[in-house]
């Protein structure tokens, strides 16, 4: 399955949220890949994480994944764009903020009323000091196991409890490809 990043903004963390999911999902389904180059043979992957934000073939990739997973912007910008650009509505979509903070939660709210989204549908990766490092430092795995074991305060608790929610957000709905809207 095909599982594409896309960010509305440049601060969105798209790479840094898609290597969060992908590390926490590898636990579970060692057949996860990162795809920079699509050319590249992936048949026998159950997952391929590809971040168009980085690559020219987005809009080819964009339309023909199993699932965009949308990084947002908390202020919304970009998003418009994207909605009337890839026909949104029509496409299996999971809408994740990166960088989140908790007292931003009337926004997200705003977000999903305006742009009628189903709240499931939408997913947070709040800003955490540690991951910001680990990303870095090419060590998200690594980071991730050891929050799973040792989670000391509540910030890393919400933190695991988000990146696994996004994680099982994109296994349920990576498997509905064809659905006919999002909210």
């Amino acid at each position: 399955m095909q599982i594409a990043f896309y960010g509305t903004a440049r601060s969105v963390g798209t790479s840094a949220n898609m290597a969060a999911v992908q590390a926490f999902l590898a636990n579970d389904c060692p057949y996860v890949e990162t795809m920079r180059q699509p050319e590249k043979s992936a048949a026998a992957k159950d997952f391929i994480f590809t971040d168009c934000s980085q690559i020219p073939e987005a809009g080819a990739i964009m339309e023909t994944c199993d699932l965009l997973v949308l990084n947002l912007s908390i202020s919304g910008r970009g998003l418009e764009t994207v909605y009337t650009a890839y026909s949104i509505v029509r496409k299996n979509v999971i809408f994740l903020i990166g960088k989140y903070i908790q007292s931003q939660s009337e926004e997200v709210m705003r977000i999903a009323r305006e742009y009628r989204m189903e709240r499931s549908r939408i997913c947070m990766i709040p800003y955490h000091p540690g991951f910001a490092r680990a990303y870095e430092h090419e060590k998200v795995p690594r980071f991730l196991k050891g929050q799973k074991e040792s989670a000391d305060s509540c910030a890393d608790r919400y933190f695991n409890q988000q990146v696994e929610r996004a994680s099982k957000a994109v296994l349920t709905y990576a498997n509905r490809k064809g659905d006919l809207f999002y909210g």
